[in-house]
């Protein structure tokens, strides 16, 4: 998952960067990166597809098979999660709430960890 991660930084790196992108802190299964306001809806779904890297895997059997982890995200104004004592955390939700900070979390170890 971080080998997969850091492909995706580096993706979103050289495609974005000159977008205003910026990449704050890299969390193995995680990113934390900046986004302009105003760029926020074009650039989210971009960034969702650059950090969806596709792999060969092969299992204990022999076959070998694309494997994809899916990603979701969070957007808020801090690091913290969304709450009634920090309202401009980071909410899940982000469709309703297009703040100016995205998290990017792994769907698949948020899952594992939940």
């Amino acid at each position: 998952v971080g080998d997969l991660t850091a492909m995706g930084i580096y993706n979103i790196w050289y495609h974005l960067e000159a977008e205003g992108v910026q990449i704050l802190q890299d969390g193995h299964d995680a990113v934390l990166m900046q986004i302009p306001t105003e760029k926020l809806a074009a650039l989210l779904p971009r960034v969702l597809k650059l950090l969806s890297v596709p792999i060969e895997v092969t299992d204990v059997k022999g076959i070998t098979r694309p494997m994809l982890i899916p990603w979701s995200c969070g957007l808020g104004h801090n690091w913290s999660k969304k709450s009634e004592d920090n309202p401009e955390g980071i909410d899940e939700k982000w469709q309703k709430n297009p703040d100016a900070s995205i998290q990017i979390i792994s769907t698949a170890v948020k899952k594992a960890f939940a």
